[in-house]
């Protein structure tokens, strides 16, 4: 969109048509998770700002966009860390607020991006008084993963623009685009990155990722089978793999509902499809009660996780509770 790559058209068409209105607010925060391209929506916002254009803003071909394209607009400017610093301090602040009531070197808007996530309190409260007489010209883009990082008065200034997951028919089209040769177990990266580009990029180029999907799925088999001796097999998993044991629980979690989806006869809801054959098996041998059951103490084992219980006492219990459930 614009020549940018915006997962979010909406909101952001939303926004184009407020500005080319003249009805844009003097700052927003624009709060996106990690990967969802939260930087680069509030970039094609300043482009749009400082668009020459009065009605197709940004036209991305006037002097203005190419610059702000290029990070090199005199009138957009990047807050960043003063030298040896890893978050924003007051200084880069007050220069900020001085630098506002200069007037736009060539554009009729003057655009501040901020980084909330490290931007420091201090910071904040010394951006207040900016954000509440601000110059006519001046719009500050405060770009957070999550703005109940920043004050309330901070957050009462400006208007928020949310950037939320990508709906699956989205990263179905992602995947298509990206990763074509991708198919039979497109459904559960779907559902795993739960809709950020980026968690499932990563997915994708974690060999190790893959080796644990498929270890969890004869985890699976051990935990519901009728050997004890297998809850020490799963227990000693667990701990071997600490490291990745958010993962582990997650993969679980999904492949018991699958045994839960299967049991109900809901197949077209099965996440890991391409280890449809291996949960069929369990959902054969079990009553589906018993999957409802496992579901129930992985929750249990998240919250164990939380209070730092060993993952190996953590094993340990979820295949002896399982195990040991009767099902009248």
């Amino acid at each position: 969109m614009y020549g940018y790559e915006i997962y979010h058209e909406k909101e952001a068409q939303a926004v184009v048509e407020s500005i080319r209105s003249r009805k844009n607010s003097h700052a927003y925060i624009i709060e996106a998770a990690p990967g969802l391209g939260g930087d680069t929506f509030s970039q094609l916002m300043a482009c749009a700002l400082v668009c020459s254009q009065k009605f197709t803003k940004p036209c991305g071909e006037c002097t203005p966009c190419i610059m702000a394209k290029a990070g090199t607009n005199p009138d957009i400017t990047l807050a960043r860390p003063a030298e040896k610093k890893k978050s924003i301090g007051v200084e880069v602040i007050r220069h900020i607020n001085d630098d506002a009531f200069i007037k736009p070197f060539s554009s009729e808007k003057k655009v501040y991006i901020i980084d909330g996530d490290i931007i420091t309190e201090e910071s904040q409260n010394a951006l207040l008084k900016t954000l509440e007489e601000p110059p006519e010209y001046a719009v500050f883009l405060i770009t957070v993963s999550d703005s109940a990082l920043l004050l309330p008065t901070i957050r009462s200034r400006c208007s928020l623009i949310t950037l939320g997951p990508l709906s699956d028919k989205k990263m179905y089209e992602y995947i298509a685009k990206k990763y074509p040769d991708l198919t039979e177990d497109s459904a559960f990266y779907v559902r795993y990155s739960n809709g950020n580009p980026a968690v499932l990029d990563a997915l994708l180029s974690d060999a190790e990722f893959k080796a644990i999907r498929s270890a969890c799925a004869d985890i699976l088999t051990k935990i519901f089978s009728d050997s004890y001796e297998d809850s020490f097999y799963v227990s000693e998993f667990f701990d071997k793999n600490k490291e990745r044991l958010d993962d582990i629980l997650n993969i679980l979690m999904l492949m018991v509902r699958d045994v839960v989806f299967l049991s109900e006869e809901l197949a077209d809801k099965v996440v890991n499809s391409d280890y449809r054959d291996k949960l069929l098996n369990i959902c054969y041998r079990i009553f589906p009660q018993k999957a409802v059951f496992a579901e129930e103490i992985l929750i249990k084992c998240c919250e164990m996780q939380k209070r730092n219980v060993s993952p190996k006492h953590m094993g340990m219990y979820f295949a002896l509770t399982v195990k040991e459930m009767d099902v009248d």
